[in-house]
């Protein structure tokens, strides 16, 4: 996939400050993406492309040359999931706030 967009006349690659991410793989893929760019989130967009069995949020039908052409033409259609927040406080009294894609998972 980076060969393809190297190649391409239209798109570059910025690993410090994507507009799109494409994670290939499969759920924990994209999920390590936004992790990773947590800190962009507000303003990129993600394109999971599913190589595995299970994918609840990865894109499978799409084969390269087309992702890269409609990623080209900026026709991707973008779909905003909203994001779970929770706060939590500590038991020394310190709150924190998680944020999380589609759930949020505490653990003792």
């Amino acid at each position: 996939m980076r060969e393809a967009i190297e190649a391409s006349s239209v798109l570059q690659i910025d690993d410090e400050n994507p507009d799109i991410v494409i994670a290939i793989g499969g759920d924990e893929t994209l999920m390590s993406a936004f992790h990773k760019y947590f800190d962009q989130i507000d303003h990129i967009g993600f394109v999971g492309i599913h190589t595995g069995h299970l994918g609840f949020y990865t894109w499978h039908e799409l084969i390269i040359e087309e992702i890269i052409e409609t990623l080209s033409q900026d026709k991707i259609p973008m779909i905003a999931d909203p994001l779970v927040q929770a706060t939590v406080t500590l038991e020394n009294g310190e709150e924190t706030v998680l944020t999380g894609l589609n759930d949020i998972t505490f653990s003792k």
